[in-house]
């Protein structure tokens, strides 16, 4: 019978060569996205707390606009932190659930000193952070 039943790609959008080689030009959105989705791509395989061990704390933000995990194994942990809204918003680091206090995101690469208890994360609209931080 072979294909004939098969509708998989029935749904999939032409391929564009002229849009999709404005990837390799600098400054245009087809850039931005593929280089951004080049470096999430290597940030998950750096890290083999990404892998699926069941390794998965999902984290009460407190605000209904900012959605959070942290993934961990035995020599680290990191924090990814979303804010689905389209204004400026943050979250106490309460519900980070960490004992740490010093991180770096690996998106912006800055680093990020928390006080527990007493610190405020803030959020553009759309950011999202990963932190991670070595358990010790």
């Amino acid at each position: 019978r072979g294909k004939e039943h098969e509708n998989r790609g029935a749904h999939y959008r032409k391929v564009n060569r002229k849009k999709n080689s404005k990837r390799n030009k600098d400054i245009t959105i087809e850039n931005i996205i593929f280089e951004e989705t080049k470096k999430l791509i290597h940030i998950r395989k750096s890290f083999d707390c990404f892998a699926d061990y069941n390794n998965i704390i999902w984290l009460n933000s407190g605000n209904d606009h900012i959605i959070g995990f942290k993934r961990f194994d035995e020599n680290q942990e990191i924090l990814l932190l979303f804010n689905y809204s389209n204004y400026n918003t943050s979250i106490s680091t309460n519900c980070l659930n960490s004992q740490n206090t010093k991180y770096f995101d690996l998106w912006t690469d800055e680093a990020i000193s928390i006080v527990p208890q007493s610190t405020i994360i803030d959020f553009e609209p759309y950011q999202f952070r990963v932190l991670r931080t070595t358990l010790e």
